[in-house]
């Protein structure tokens, strides 16, 4: 959901709260976005690198941690670098733990479109401050906007259902969607985003010529997220123990 001047209700009061928590706003959360409030989150982008324009879109979202939503707002180390915090041990790779997270680790961010995507709150966190420095890069919007995340067995039971029928073979259909209970979607720290076209194979050697392909490249590791090598849309979040 986009917040702007007018907004009002519960999405406004959390947006607030996070802005008192990060010193953009004095007072209290009152769920009404007015002045005041516009003026906070144009002292958010501005400080972010991001369009000051006082407009809370996915962006500003992602940057806030899901406008109250989602997780805290990326935790700078000393030296300024965001450090990820590692799930598995010894982690540094593709996901191997792909049992489903408790509902208090999941968070709601903001995708691409328009669209809720679930994620857990690491790599929601993670993803958060990854988007941020690309943006400062030169990487621009709506690239790196989630496009899926956690994905419930259930759920992959049916993508993996039309993964067949469109390749035409369980072992063909593997290249590219993973079984039923095999999925590092069902983790929550699998996030497909968005590369400036579809997510479809027909696209994966186009997407890998990409700059916002070779940042990814070059740059996912810092914030614990590693490729999935079929799918250049597809990262993990993985951090290795420190």
């Amino acid at each position: 959901m986009t917040l702007r001047r007018g907004s009002s209700g519960s999405a406004v009061r959390d947006l607030q709260s996070r802005l008192i928590d990060l010193g953009h706003l004095s007072g209290t959360a009152d769920g009404v976005f007015g002045p005041k409030t516009e003026r906070a989150v144009k002292d958010f982008q501005s400080a972010r690198g991001l369009t000051a324009d006082g407009v809370v879109g996915p962006m500003t979202q992602a940057a806030l941690g899901g406008a109250g939503s989602g997780p805290a707002p990326p935790r700078p180390h000393p030296s300024g670098a965001f450090v990820p915090t590692a799930v598995e041990n010894p982690g540094g790779g593709r996901i191997t733990d792909k049992s489903e997270p408790a509902t208090s680790e999941m968070v709601t961010v903001a995708g691409h479109g328009g669209r809720d995507v679930r994620l857990h709150r690491l790599a929601a966190e993670a993803w958060a401050a990854l988007t941020v420095t690309a943006r400062a890069d030169g990487i621009a919007e709506p690239l790196l906007q989630p496009m899926s995340g956690y994905r419930s067995v259930a759920e992959q039971q049916s993508t993996w259902q039309r993964a067949v029928e469109r390749y035409g073979s369980e072992q063909a259909a593997r290249r590219w969607v993973a079984p039923p209970g095999n999925s590092p979607h069902h983790s929550g720290r699998a996030v497909d985003c968005w590369m400036g076209s579809s997510i479809n194979s027909a696209n994966a050697d186009s997407q890998r010529g990409t700059a916002v392909w070779r940042w990814l490249d070059a740059n996912a590791s810092r914030f614990g997220f590693y490729p999935y090598s079929a799918e250049p849309w597809h990262w993990e979040y993985n951090p290795p123990t420190r």
